[in-house]
């Protein structure tokens, strides 16, 4: 200030005045409105991408219920109908499975069971999306949809090895057909490896996505 007064104001060329720092008030005005326009151009492009997030991961949410009440809808009737049939009324416990000593088809139960209960949990967690779509919880809606998808991948899987495991308990007697059988079930699992190596984006945008806007609303608090 003290050389402020001592030069004046109107004598000094716009190099001394650089010099002594007179413009940087206007340099400052300059960045902050620059900065302004730059922090209002990422929040529209959050918007866009919030609003485009949300048409396509409901559209994506209904597809994976659907996918989940089928692999629910399987597994219950492989659970019902069991492979390798019932004992009838003339046997020593009539109901019951034929094959229940089998080590595979202990496996087929098991991962049955497996496949009937995660795509069933997948299912419940969907019931709640339009829930979120109203509240525009959007972190906690990434989460859930995640969760869904990993637990509609795995009870998929769970589906292909209670089939697997299933064929090979009525087949082993045949032993090369009931091997053949179970190395083409298995290349399932290589195929749902590229595809899932391919489309690791998909996970990556909800988590994304969640993460940052958590990350907003910690900031306005």
């Amino acid at each position: 200030m003290e050389i402020k007064r001592a030069f004046g104001y109107n004598r000094r060329p716009s190099e001394f005045r650089r010099l002594l720092g007179d413009d940087i008030p206007s340099k400052r005005k300059g960045e902050q409105d620059v900065f302004e326009r730059l922090k209002a151009e990422r929040e529209a492009v959050r918007e866009a991408r919030k609003k485009r997030f949300y048409s396509t991961m409901e559209n994506a949410s209904q597809v994976h219920l659907a996918v989940d009440t089928l692999i629910a809808t399987v597994a219950f009737t492989a659970g019902i109908t069991m492979p390798g049939g019932f004992i009838g009324h003339e046997g020593p416990r009539p109901g019951s499975a034929v094959l229940t000593r089998n080590a595979a088809f202990r496996a087929f139960v098991i991962t049955n069971t497996i496949a009937m209960v995660l795509s069933c949990s997948a299912a419940f967690i969907h019931l709640f999306m339009p829930l979120l779509f109203h509240d525009q919880n959007l972190g906690l809606f990434s989460f859930l949809l995640a969760l869904a998808f990993c637990l509609s991948k795995s009870a998929m899987g769970a589906m292909v090895m209670a089939f697997v495991t299933g064929t090979y308990a009525v087949l082993m007697h045949s032993l090369d057909l009931a091997i053949s059988n179970c190395l083409i079930g298995l290349c399932f699992f290589i195929l749902v490896l590229f595809i899932s190596i391919g489309c690791s984006h998909y996970l990556n945008e909800i988590w994304s996505m969640g993460i940052s806007w958590r990350a907003h609303k910690f900031r306005k608090r």
